[in-house]
């Protein structure tokens, strides 16, 4: 997708910039291709998401005595990040087998086929250790590429325990994709 952006701006920018008289266009791809790079160090973004006090929630499923809560969500050019906190309230360890995000419809009637686009993270914060201890919590942030979500779908997240059945589902909608906060 990338290079079709860019093999577009190559073909048509020249275009525009002779229509409107000038005879060097190559200043113009330079301020571009800023633009289409993502951020520099995804490892500072995310320790960044962390480490801010307020977590205020979004989105919560408890299962068991887990509580899953996705944060409100941080944006970066291209990149969106979704900051998840798991509390385990139990004595029993949580290991996370998986974590899975894919878009798909909010709302299907009966007998209706529904499409999922699995969306794989780009890079995430805190999977170190994929146990979570009893009587204690965990926060992860993932950051994915930008999703487009129209108003009759959604990005659902699924953490499933390992040998277990304490699976925990959330779901982000477009307008938590609309109150994103800027990561500067």
């Amino acid at each position: 997708m990338r290079t079709l952006i860019i093999n577009i701006l190559l073909y048509v920018l020249p275009i525009t910039v002779l229509a409107q008289g000038k005879t060097n266009y190559k200043d113009s791809v330079i301020q571009l291709s800023n633009v289409l790079k993502k951020p520099a160090n995804l490892s500072n973004a995310c320790s960044q998401i962390v480490k801010s006090r307020n977590f205020q929630t979004i989105r919560r499923d408890k299962t068991g005595r887990m509580t899953g809560k996705l944060g409100r969500i941080a944006i970066s050019a291209d990149t969106i990040f979704y900051r998840i906190k798991i509390k385990n309230k139990s004595n029993i360890n949580y290991d996370i087998d998986f974590i899975r995000f894919y878009v798909r419809d909010i709302k299907t009637a009966k007998r209706t086929v529904t499409q999922e686009m699995e969306v794989y993270p780009i890079y995430s914060y805190g999977l170190d250790d994929d146990t979570i201890e009893g009587q204690s919590f965990s926060q992860y942030v993932f950051a994915l590429n930008k999703v487009p979500l129209s108003k009759d779908k959604a990005l659902f997240i699924e953490l499933y325990e390992k040998d277990g059945s304490r699976h925990m589902y959330l779901k982000a909608e477009g307008t938590d994709l609309e109150n994103a906060r800027l990561i500067k």
